[in-house]
């Protein structure tokens, strides 16, 4: 009796193993997934376009670099350019950069990257986003 018992048990736990385990394999199923032929537009291109939907009602370019700073560069360069970021950047609060503090030769370092750890952005930013981010830039180390 003990056996028939047991052997039961094992049998309805095995059931509904296997039930938890088709649930959870089929839950990922149920994401919006865009139509075949159609690509999802990456979080940095959605984080993009609302950027965009917010400057054209009527935020400022400033307010926009800090956006995209804050999205984008934060991580290595810190909090304000402050060089304190989880990942080696950097300070932006310097007087002088290592290729130069002008305006064309930051654009340039944000667009293409620099060797030795800067990446580039020219596939991630509009050339809105790409001049607003650098006159951000440019204004952290006033």
């Amino acid at each position: 009796m003990k056996q028939e018992l047991q052997r039961g048990f094992f049998r309805r736990g095995f059931w509904w193993t296997l039930l938890l385990l088709a649930a959870a394999l089929a839950l990922p199923g149920c994401q919006d997934t865009p139509p075949p032929g159609e690509r999802a537009p990456s979080p940095t291109r959605q984080a993009t376009a609302a950027a965009d939907e917010n400057n054209a009602q009527g935020d400022d370019p400033h307010r926009l670099g800090e956006e995209v700073f804050n999205r984008m560069c934060a991580v290595c360069h810190g909090a304000r350019g402050s060089g304190r970021g989880t990942r080696p950047g950097p300070s932006l609060q310097r007087a002088d950069y290592v290729y130069g503090r002008d305006y064309e030769e930051v654009k340039a370092s944000i667009r293409d990257g620099r060797p030795g750890g800067m990446p580039f952005f020219h596939h991630a930013l509009s050339d809105e986003e790409l001049e607003a981010v650098t006159q951000y830039v440019l204004s952290l180390g006033r």
